[in-house]
């Protein structure tokens, strides 16, 4: 229970602390509170390491992961692994903790704990999963990609022109859901137009049903996996992160100056669990293409998207057009917003780093 963890763990810290040949606590009683108050480290497997204490509720007001107020119907639960205080959209997972933390079955987990549990498991020279071969998902994307831009203009249908936003639509072989182009004028500069696009907590903006767009792994410089949740009714369950990178110039022409392309497709990785009541929807094949033109930046993304919840491809195709008016939003946010540009922009050249180490995982 609550309470025997805490009686436990007031104990252990009781008797790091009595040592009576010093009048300061030892370096063991430091490692071990810092152990009580930190998230588990995967970097570092601490055999001592017990149940920590939990967060007081009355302390607590905000959720540690996305700040929503608690309230009557936004309840507070605590994460097992590192004591402090999340909504439930925050701390969905369930694992199983080591066995110092002296807790029986899978219990509840943050993001953040639940991803370096899951990083233990997967260092574990027993362990059968692998990760996804990042350049061959490239690959076979760039080449899906080159044969979706070379279609010609009469296989595409327009669907809707809104305030600058026009939005042409094709089928797609062997799917009954529709690839989708956006074409879209931003009066802002080239740098600025990237910069807020590529700011994953700028995204709330134009996308309020988007419950999180954060890093899960940082591949190298140019490339990543994203964890995105929507909040949409489901039939299951999913397990899929989206492999994002950056590409100079086109995808048919990597020299054009002034150009950047991100490109993007959802892959399964070992270390993405299901999430319960939420939506990770699936990137067939997405390309985002930014081009600097006289009075600003011009978007054209392509995407062919599965939103894997429990509304029919035919409703889905239907109502696309209402994205038109979150590409608004994201125009105007863009034009009016005051947001610093950075001297290196994501994808240049000089902003590559000698890949020392394997891929980064970070905390989601």
């Amino acid at each position: 229970s609550c309470l025997n963890n805490r009686l436990k763990c007031a104990r252990l810290t009781f008797l790091h602390f009595a040592d009576s040949r010093c009048d300061f606590p030892s370096i063991s009683a430091l490692k071990h509170l810092q152990a009580m108050s930190d998230p588990l480290d995967a970097s570092v497997v601490d055999p001592d390491k017990v149940a920590p204490v939990w967060a007081e509720d009355k302390d607590v007001k905000n959720c540690v992961g996305c700040d929503a107020k608690f309230t009557m119907m936004k309840r507070k639960h605590h994460c097992r692994a590192c004591g402090r205080i999340f909504c439930d959209n925050c701390s969905p997972h369930r694992d199983e903790l080591p066995e110092t933390f002296d807790l029986k079955g899978p219990q509840r987990t943050c993001d953040a704990c639940h991803l370096n549990l899951e990083r233990l498991r997967l260092d574990d020279p027993d362990s059968t999963d692998s990760k996804p071969d990042h350049q061959a998902v490239h690959t076979e994307l760039l080449g899906k990609l080159k044969g979706l831009v070379s279609e010609p203009e009469t296989h595409w249908s327009s669907k809707i022109s809104k305030k600058g936003v026009k939005l042409d639509v094709k089928k797609q072989k062997d799917s009954a859901l529709v690839v989708v182009r956006c074409t879209m004028m931003v009066k802002a500069s080239y740098e600025k137009v990237i910069t807020i696009y590529t700011d994953k907590e700028l995204w709330q903006h134009w996308q309020p049903d988007m419950l999180k767009c954060k890093t899960f792994e940082t591949i190298d410089a140019k490339a990543e996996y994203l964890y995105v949740l929507y909040k949409v009714p489901v039939l299951d369950n999913r397990d899929v992160v989206i492999y994002s990178a950056w590409c100079n110039g086109t995808v048919l022409d990597p020299s054009q100056k002034r150009t950047k392309s991100l490109v993007s497709t959802s892959v399964a990785h070992p270390l993405m669990k299901k999430v319960k009541n939420a939506v990770r929807a699936k990137i067939n094949i997405g390309l985002t293409m930014f081009q600097e033109v006289d009075g600003g930046c011009q978007i054209t993304s392509y995407y062919h998207t599965d939103p894997r919840g429990i509304i029919p491809p035919k409703i889905v195709n239907m109502t696309i057009g209402k994205s038109v008016d979150q590409m608004i939003d994201m125009i105007k946010f863009m034009e009016t917003s005051d947001v610093p540009v950075p001297d290196v922009l994501p994808g240049d050249e000089e902003a590559e780093e000698p890949a020392t180490k394997g891929p980064q995982v970070a905390l989601v």
